[in-house]
């Protein structure tokens, strides 16, 4: 089945490991492989999947529901209808009797005569077309203006046949109407819905080593300099007489890095009594 499915078993946890995988091999775009043989597949993230026993699909709808990626139409494939597969042979049928034993003719026009017909109407003899209309090869003295199909059973003549597929997995057989026309999508990484998670990653893990090391957290996490101003920070973290003070650049906010580090010094030189880690 290569449809796309639920992404409800995707975990959260899994979804921040896919976004750091997604980082450690730089992909900004996801796009999808279509074969008949292996279905959808999408090769940049199929190394992650594979390890963790996950569909891609679920993965990617997971991802997207979460913000982290946005998804865009990159093709539209038929799957069988019944059992979802692409592995079909398409195949043309009368649109009179059903039959496959059709063929495609050229509608010729004898110039000399006017007569129109189509080429099975017109008997060879010699290596020239001959009028069934006046009964003289036409030579040069001709038009195409148009193509037929003629049913080789019944004698129908139509410009369209009707399209069936037959699908070599499970044998339905289906027209383009009952036939499931799907699209195929492909997905952007939006950096800046994934640094905010990047930050929010960090900073947690960061609490978790305080919290081990047998530091309590400081909430708000803000310190007063010796000048008396406040100092905002992003974790703060007192173990006895140490003070740990950890400030994150973002650089999803406006605050470029320059800024960051002119004020990472300003709070260096107000706050004695902590460790400011950037």
């Amino acid at each position: 089945m290569t449809t796309p499915l639920s992404a409800a078993t995707v975990s959260d946890k899994t979804i921040e490991e896919f976004i750091l995988f997604i980082l450690q091999n730089r992909i900004d775009i996801i796009e999808p492989a279509v074969s008949p043989a292996t279905g959808i597949l999408y090769p940049k993230i199929q190394p992650f999947a594979s390890k963790y026993k996950l569909n891609p699909l679920k993965l990617l709808e997971k991802a997207e529901k979460m913000g982290f990626l946005e998804k865009e139409v990159f093709d539209k494939v038929i799957f069988c209808p019944k059992c979802g597969s692409l592995r079909y042979i398409a195949r043309l049928h009368c649109t009179r009797c059903g039959s496959k034993n059709i063929k495609s003719s050229r509608i010729i026009v004898h110039e000399l005569c006017g007569y129109a017909g189509v080429e099975l109407e017109f008997k060879k003899e010699d290596d020239q077309l001959i009028c069934p209309n006046c009964g003289q090869p036409i030579g040069e003295n001709y038009q195409i203006i148009g193509e037929l199909f003629t049913c080789l059973d019944c004698s129908h003549r139509f410009p369209v046949p009707d399209v069936k597929f037959e699908c070599m997995d499970c044998g339905n057989v289906f027209n383009s109407q009952e036939s499931r026309y799907m699209p195929v999508y492909k997905y952007k990484v939006l950096p800046e819905k994934v640094e905010l998670f990047v930050k929010k990653v960090a900073l947690r893990n960061i609490k978790d080593i305080l919290l081990r090391s047998g530091y309590r957290l400081l909430e708000p996490p803000i310190i007063a300099g010796v000048s008396g101003i406040n100092h905002q920070f992003d974790i703060v973290g007192l173990k006895n007489d140490n003070k740990v003070a950890i400030s994150y650049y973002d650089p999803s906010t406006d605050e470029n890095i320059q800024s960051h580090i002119l004020n990472l010094l300003g709070k260096s030189t107000d706050v004695k009594d902590a460790v400011i880690i950037d």
